[in-house]
């Protein structure tokens, strides 16, 4: 008897929690495909191509986890950016959040080395985009704010990556006063 096609949506959400679990150094295709108990073949033809694959499962990655950030952090305008900022490191630093944070930063290595990294073409931007996005709706001047506030964001889980606490600490004090 044969197998029941799989649905791409089931693919997907399966193909993501693979990635999420082993980061980006296990999304090769026959990995990926016996993690959600199809074959390599099978995602190619639901997919297209192994970037295509790639370029969905990463964005949806990205939209789950700001769909999950908004339920925990209301979409009003924060008074100030200090505020935003602090908000948004406490949301990185649980413990659900962690699995995201270890694979923007796969995400963003790869990234450097271009075209040889495997990542679809611009997938970096295009996430990055969700994030902005994001920040922008909470942010005390939306757009123009966004930026700067994504980068103390990343600079601040950087350096908690590196177990710099202390820099962090003084980073967001140095913001508050």
């Amino acid at each position: 008897m044969a197998r029941p096609k799989p649905d791409k949506d089931a693919l997907l959400a399966g193909l993501a929690a693979h990635v999420l679990d082993h980061g980006l150094t296990a999304a090769s295709l026959r990995p990926m495909a016996a993690s959600v108990g199809t074959s390599d073949r099978m995602l190619i033809y639901h997919f297209g191509s192994k970037d295509a694959l790639m370029a969905e499962v990463l964005v949806h990655l990205a939209r789950t986890m700001a769909s999950d950030l908004d339920r925990a952090l209301p979409e009003d305008r924060f008074p100030t950016e200090a505020a935003l900022v602090q908000a948004i490191l406490q949301l990185m630093r649980a413990d659900s959040v962690r699995p995201y944070i270890r694979l923007w930063f796969d995400i963003v290595s790869a990234s450097g080395q271009g075209e040889a990294s495997g990542l679809p073409p611009g997938i970096g931007q295009s996430i990055l985009g969700v994030y902005l996005d994001w920040i922008a709706r909470r942010h005390p001047k939306g757009d123009a704010g966004a930026p700067r506030c994504l980068a103390l964001v990343e600079g601040l889980l950087v350096m908690e990556a590196l177990e710099c606490t202390g820099l962090v600490d003084r980073v967001l004090s140095m913001m508050e006063g």
